[in-house]
């Protein structure tokens, strides 16, 4: 093996290594899973088994967010319900906070509720 070819080679397999690695580096997110920006954050509460509103509005056809505040230790969720559940958010005992994501949602009107507490409903509004 001549020289040249030598270093041909090792450089390829350097520049192979190095492009493997900044894929591999290049963000937590798995190909194909981009983070949409939410339009808007909801702010949502639970406290009492309620919730502190009965009514929230978020931009149809966009991503949004509920910042949800679970105040006391019993367990709660948010869930969100057209024809059938649309989102279903984790089930967690607080006080603690989570963020939930939501796809896009269609226009239209939508019950909110806790999974585990199905007295705590309200109504979720895209337009």
């Amino acid at each position: 093996m001549s020289l040249a070819f030598g270093r041909l080679r090792k450089r390829s397999i350097v520049a192979v290594a190095a492009v493997t690695i900044l894929a591999l580096g290049c963000g937590s997110e798995p190909a194909g899973t981009p983070l949409a920006t939410p339009a808007v954050t909801l702010d949502l509460a639970a406290q009492n088994i309620q919730f502190d509103r009965a009514e929230l509005t978020a931009p149809a056809a966009a991503p949004f967010a509920i910042w949800f505040e679970n105040r006391e230790s019993a367990p709660h969720n948010v869930s969100i319900h057209g024809d059938g559940a649309v989102f279903v958010g984790e089930i967690f005992s607080g006080p603690a906070q989570r963020i939930y994501q939501v796809q896009p949602l269609p226009a239209g009107e939508y019950r909110f509720v806790c999974d585990l507490h199905p007295t705590m409903t309200g109504t979720l509004i895209t337009e």
